[in-house]
């Protein structure tokens, strides 16, 4: 049986204190990790099966430092044509990522000077009772989507290039659906992959999906109410620094991970294909 197995121990921050301490000697690239959480989540394992979400955010920095990444491959991976649909599975917001950072830079500072005999120093042999004993906390290094209780998805249509993202499922029942469709663009291509056309951007971004919902709907039972959004200027006319926008750090076929305009972070897992 793995380590991360629910069967291992009865107290989940003791699995999880066996997780971070294996993961610490075994070469788990910050992918490894971030891949791990769509394999927890589509087989339905329970938390101490999941990377710790401290590990989670930890490995999103990683990975956004990392320059060697093809970001080229990007939107195809995360856009199909009729749709590629992507369940949130993680969020951290801003403080979280920002105490991140400066974690991450104290701790490389203190490998530099000690010639690596030092580890990270993140605290992580307590942070598993802390979470435990102090729920609130929980907020410092992000939190797993429950999608039993909520569930978040996005769909990119690579075909048409528009975004509908919405909640599907509420406390997990479909009674209330809410959505917002609208176009997106990648790097300031409103167009097609294949298109040349730039729209809305006379530089080129890294890896930035900018959107604009453009009509909301809301499904309670069997009604459904469509409300069109108004917009000043058209989409393709409008600067992407006055859009909401995600920059995505990694996407392959398992999981995307980007940050937002607000500097929060947010992990998704690719779900089957319908």
């Amino acid at each position: 049986m793995g380590i991360l197995s629910p069967g291992n121990s009865c107290f989940p921050f003791l699995a999880r204190l066996r997780s971070m301490e294996v993961s610490s000697r075994l070469d788990i690239t910050a992918v490894d990790t971030l891949r791990a959480v769509n394999v927890a989540v589509t087989e339905g394992e329970e938390d101490t099966a999941k990377p710790p979400p401290e590990t989670v955010l930890k490995a999103i920095l990683e990975a956004q430092r990392d320059q060697t990444a093809d970001k080229s491959l990007f939107l195809e991976a995360l856009a199909g044509t009729p749709g590629r649909r992507w369940e949130l599975a993680y969020i951290a917001g801003k403080p979280a990522v920002v105490a991140a950072r400066k974690q991450a830079g104290k701790a490389r500072i203190r490998r530099a000077s000690d010639d690596g005999g030092v580890k990270d120093g993140n605290d992580s042999w307590y942070r598993p009772l802390e979470r435990l004993l102090l729920p609130w906390t929980r907020l410092r290094d992000g939190l797993y989507i429950d999608s039993k209780l909520v569930s978040a998805v996005q769909n990119f249509d690579a075909g048409t290039m528009v975004n509908k993202n919405g909640v599907y499922r509420l406390l997990n029942g479909e009674l209330l659906q809410t959505t917002v469709e609208g176009p997106f663009s990648w790097n300031g291509n409103c167009d097609p992959p294949n298109s040349k056309v730039v729209c809305n951007s006379k530089r080129k971004p890294s890896s930035v999906c900018a959107f604009r919902p453009t009509v909301a709907t809301f499904t309670v039972g069997p009604f459904k109410f469509d409300q069109p959004i108004p917009e000043e200027l058209p989409f393709d006319q409008t600067p992407i620094r006055d859009l909401p926008f995600f920059k995505f750090i990694h996407v392959d076929d398992k999981v995307a991970v980007a940050m937002g305009r607000s500097g929060s972070v947010a992990l998704w897992t690719r779900m089957v294909d319908s």
